[in-house]
């Protein structure tokens, strides 16, 4: 009968094709699981009449109308909402029957479908989603950013990832017999098949990003407009000199830093927010204000303008940055809690942050919550507190304690979502004696300065803060000290061939109690520390600044967390801990810790790396007392060294120095041009060694 009806051949091969995902999705395993019963214990299945493009099929007492678009649009006069149980009876049983060759579902690949996709035009999926549901199926297709998955076989599969929400859509079926999850609707139909254009090579709608701003009182409209506005700001800063700043010049950057947001410029935003908050510091005389910082990180950003400007009409991820992190999903993940911290950005948020090894996959992994501190959040208090995770007593638990962790969600970098869906089992306290650290453990200082130096991102590429974690094994642990100048606590660690590298601890509200504790520990001579620090320098010194302490001889308490366990007073030896609550604060927009952009070390020792040193002095020089200001000394100096640079092989410095003296006066684009070309020649010659 099916090969000669012409009607049920055609719905009959449709649902041939489905397997138990696409009935669990069109339903629920619940109802697929009572309708396969009912189809075993031989319930009344009845083939009725074709009405307009429907074939009637009787089950039980109901009745289905099954359409050429297959279930996803087959109703039932039952009183049950949505895709019923009788529904599935009944297209199990039109999958169950005897077909002959030429109603058989068969393969398709992209040759056989792309005829078919080709008809659905952005167009047409508007009109058939609506525009509400239209929006929100484009904006769910531009927020899965990797590689969709496209399986060819009787349907063609469509996960889009990273959300991993699946779609099926099935030949000759149109836009109605997709099968797509109930919960999500018409959205994922439109974003499924802008994917599966993607992948055929057809045209996709333009982005739903907002590309302009609203003019208000003459503010900038277009993202050149505003770049243009950014890179003048930092050329105005540069003219009247870094010392010479004032608040309104930082309330400025501030202003085109929330432009840039709504201009789909997060990375340019951010970059601005930051050295707006590094002059806020400069003009509160902070211990942290740093000039020569400063200098950098307004010659990456006015780089990173120069680039966006002078590209390609619509920027590319990499320049323009992403609003939020992409998550992938994780079925199962073994982790170490090795370390927490609490930490405090420029503009004000406050977070804590845990940190944990992963044996498997040799990579440091964080989870972080922030506030702002108007919220009158405590990262101290947290840490005690309940979660990350459903199974988890507190951060405190896993900062300390060998986890599995399922249904987790982690950015490309390591970080961890605090995903409601995602469950822990603690199994153990971490057995730090036996973690392997891979190419994190350091027994060699020099191995760390080069370990350093290659994790310092080329150019403009964004560098992997958890890059920067690493995890030393000192011989020796020799003078400590409070340096009142720097507000620093700073304490000298040896390694295998008695050099020396300092931990330091810069004084902040928030690294009070953790200072105390470094002055108070005194290690046991028979005992090997590990210590879990952050790298960083400073004048092209590296610095470390020490998380918590690993100690395999404290089996109830192997991991010492410095900014939260305290020392007794009455002992200058690390025994067992008392945990104690001191008052702090909150985090980070995001939830994850800003680490900074950290400027790459030069070898000092050679004449190349004392040229640029020299040279970025020079800039810094000039830079604090302003182009405006500049001395005839200054110019000299610049002209004396092109030739020095020409001689070096630096032909670029060369040329960008002899531009910053050409004309008559100096220009602050071309000293910022300058210093960033300085930083490319101390990345090259500092991965060179």
């Amino acid at each position: 009968m099916a090969s000669e009806d012409n009607l049920l051949s055609r719905i009959a091969a449709l649902v041939a094709g489905f397997d138990d995902a696409s009935w669990e999705a069109l339903s629920s395993k619940g109802l697929l699981r009572r309708a396969r019963k009912d189809m075993e214990k031989g319930v009344e299945v009845e083939l009725g009449e074709e009405v307009g493009d429907s074939i009637l099929i009787k089950v039980q007492a109901f009745l289905v109308s099954m359409p050429v678009a297959g279930p996803a649009r087959a109703t039932c006069t039952c009183p049950a909402p949505g895709v019923c149980q009788h529904i599935l009876v009944a297209g199990l049983y039109l999958q169950s029957r005897q077909l002959a060759p030429a109603a058989k579902s068969k393969e398709i690949s992209r040759e056989t479908i792309r005829e078919e996709v080709a008809y659905f035009t952005p167009e047409r999926l508007k009109a058939w989603a609506g525009a509400a549901d239209y929006r929100a199926g484009v904006a769910l297709f531009e927020k899965n950013t990797l590689p969709t998955v496209v399986e060819y076989g009787e349907t063609v599969l469509i996960r889009l990832m990273p959300s991993n929400i699946e779609a099926r859509y099935v030949a000759r079926g149109g836009l109605d017999g997709m099968v797509v999850p109930s919960v999500h609707g018409k959205r994922v139909a439109v974003a499924s098949l802008l994917a599966l254009r993607r992948s055929l090579g057809y045209e996709l709608p333009e982005s739903g990003v907002q590309k302009s701003l609203i003019e208000i009182c003459g503010a900038p409209r277009t993202q050149k407009e505003i770049l243009e506005s950014a890179a003048a700001a930092l050329e105005d800063a540069i003219q009247i000199g870094l010392t010479h700043v004032s608040p309104m010049l930082a309330e400025r950057l501030v202003t085109l830093a929330v432009s840039c947001q709504g201009a789909d410029l997060p990375r340019v935003s951010l970059s601005l927010k930051t050295i707006a908050d590094e002059m806020d510091s400069i003009l509160k005389r902070e211990a942290r204000a740093d000039e020569s910082h400063l200098l950098f990180l307004m010659a990456r950003a006015f780089a990173l303008t120069e680039a966006i400007r002078l590209g390609e009409e619509v920027p590319s991820k990499e320049l323009a940055g992403a609003h939020r992190s992409v998550y992938v999903d994780v079925p199962e993940i073994e982790l170490f809690g090795v370390g927490a911290y609490t930490w405090k950005t420029g503009s004000g948020y406050q977070g804590l942050t845990v940190l944990f090894w992963s044996n498997q996959s040799k990579e440091i992994f964080s989870w972080s919550e922030a506030r702002p501190a108007t919220q009158r959040f405590d990262p101290r208090q947290r840490f005690f507190g309940e979660g990350p995770w459903e199974g988890a007593h507190s951060p405190q638990q896993v900062a300390c304690s060998q986890i599995k962790l399922r249904n987790a969600r982690r950015t490309a970098n390591g970080r961890l979502s605090g995903s409601t869906k995602t469950s822990a089992l603690v199994l153990a306290p971490t057995p730090v004696g036996t973690l392997d650290f891979g190419s994190r453990r350091f027994t060699s200082w020099n191995s760390l300065e080069r370990y350093f130096r290659g994790m310092q991102p080329l150019g403009l590429r964004e560098p992997n803060p958890l890059g920067l974690v690493v995890v030393l094994e000192p011989t020796a642990f020799g003078t400590r000290k409070y340096d009142s100048v720097s507000q620093s606590f700073e304490w000298e660690v040896c390694d295998r061939a008695d050099q020396i590298v300092r931990l330091s601890l810069p004084f902040r509200e928030w690294s009070r109690d953790a200072i105390r504790v470094l002055e108070e520990l005194t290690p046991r001579a028979e005992t090997v520390w590990r210590v879990v620090a952050r790298a960083s320098q400073r004048d092209g010194v590296l610095f470390l600044e020490p998380i918590s302490i690993l100690r395999p001889e404290v089996v109830d308490g192997p991991v010492f967390q410095l900014a939260f366990d305290t020392v007794p007073v009455t002992s200058g030896a690390l025994g067992r801990v008392d945990r104690g609550i001191t008052e702090n604060d909150s985090d980070d927009p995001s939830g994850e810790d800003d680490f900074g952009e950290e400027e790459a070390m030069a070898p000092t020792h050679s004449y190349s790396g004392q040229l640029i040193a020299e040279l970025n002095r020079q800039l810094l020089r000039t830079a604090e007392m302003g182009c405006q200001n500049a001395e005839s000394s200054s110019q000299d100096w610049f002209r004396r060294s092109v030739s020095d640079f020409y001689n070096s092989g630096f032909t670029l410095l060369a040329s960008a120095t002899n531009d910053l003296v050409l004309a008559h006066g100096l220009f602050p684009g071309d000293l910022l041009r300058l210093r960033y070309l300085a930083y490319l020649h101390t990345q090259t010659l500092g991965q060179a060694v």
